[in-house]
């Protein structure tokens, strides 16, 4: 029996020291839950007691894991019944020591009636790491006291600051000085106009046009002066000459030689000027084109021909013009007959 009672006693320690270990590896295992996991917030005001109308800090420090997605609270226009002037931005600081992220913010507050306003906590929401469970921290109440301003009734209402004179400034003086110069430009359009009017203009005089066959020969003759297919630039003496005389066709005949290929030109021509003339247009035109788009070269008697040619088809082709009176701003003129 006395036996049975010792095993029974020792069975009994046994147990009680086996539920001491349990219990502090609960312990030290939630101690190292709470340093991997290490939450704190903190809220304060930055003063105790305010004016109504001044205005004072809430400042908040959170720190959460580096892991740990935080939300920081939109106040909106207000904190219960403390109006928000400002909320400043969040900043952050890494603790590298204790794994941790420190969120900083400040809000602008103040109050506008008198009392002993008290803050009621307000919560964090956060996610750890991937888990789809969003935890919360909550602030402790805050309290702070609003006072009016003593009135000393014995005395005379005055304003509290004295009347500042403001200054002019150059976007208020504007739009009077642009009225103001819109009125001179007015006034000086209206004398001018009046004494302009007073003096009837002398008429304009108009210069006579110049025949078509001079403005011809002028180009032609500045083209031989440049000597282009001397130095070997064919395409442009050819095109030169060639346009020369679709210009010159345009100005005598009407016709936009310019806008025409060289086939619709003889065309228009073919009944306007007689056989000689038609086959030396023909010869100028055809030559233009064959260098320009096929990209031959003309030999020296070709280019000779070119410009001879041209000369020969104004010459045949011209109008004669009368010479203009003294009394007459345009000339008038006759048609050659041909």
């Amino acid at each position: 029996m006395k036996s049975f009672f010792i095993k029974q006693n020792y069975t009994l320690s046994a147990l009680r020291q086996h539920a001491l270990s349990l219990l502090l590896m609960l312990v030290l295992c939630k101690a190292g839950m709470a340093q991997n996991y290490n939450v704190r917030v903190e809220a304060t005001f930055d003063t105790a007691a305010i004016r109504i109308g001044e205005q004072f800090h809430l400042n908040m420090e959170l720190m959460l894991p580096q892991n740990a997605r935080l939300a920081f609270p939109d106040f909106g226009d207000s904190i219960g019944q403390l109006a928000v002037v400002e909320q400043g931005k969040t900043d952050t600081l890494q603790d590298k020591e204790n794994k941790s992220v420190i969120y900083k913010q400040s809000v602008t507050l103040t109050a506008f009636e008198p009392g002993n306003y008290i803050l009621q906590p307000f919560y964090f929401y956060y996610r750890l790491g991937a888990s789809k469970n969003i935890d919360s921290v909550a602030t402790a109440p805050l309290q702070i006291l609003v006072q009016t301003v003593p009135v000393d009734t014995a005395k005379a209402i005055k304003d509290i600051k004295p009347v500042l004179d403001v200054p002019v400034t150059f976007d208020e003086v504007l739009p009077y000085l642009l009225v103001t110069l819109a009125l001179l430009i007015i006034v000086g359009l209206i004398l001018w106009y009046l004494k302009k009017r007073k003096k009837p203009a002398a008429p304009a005089y108009i210069a006579p046009p110049r025949p078509a066959h001079e403005i011809a020969n002028e180009a032609l003759q500045k083209i031989e002066s440049e000597k282009l297919w001397q130095e070997g630039l064919y395409k442009a003496y050819q095109s030169g000459v060639s346009d020369t005389v679709r210009t010159y066709i345009e100005n005598r005949f009407n016709i936009t030689a310019l806008e025409l290929t060289t086939d619709e030109t003889l065309v228009h021509l073919k009944k306007l000027v007689n056989a000689e003339a038609f086959e030396k247009l023909k010869y100028i035109l055809q030559v233009a084109d064959t260098v320009k788009f096929a990209k031959a070269i003309p030999i020296e008697s070709e280019n000779v021909l070119t410009m001879e040619y041209a000369y020969i088809f104004i010459n045949i082709t011209k109008q004669e013009w009368a010479e203009p009176s003294a009394n007459k701003a345009t000339p008038g003129r006759k048609e050659h007959k041909r």
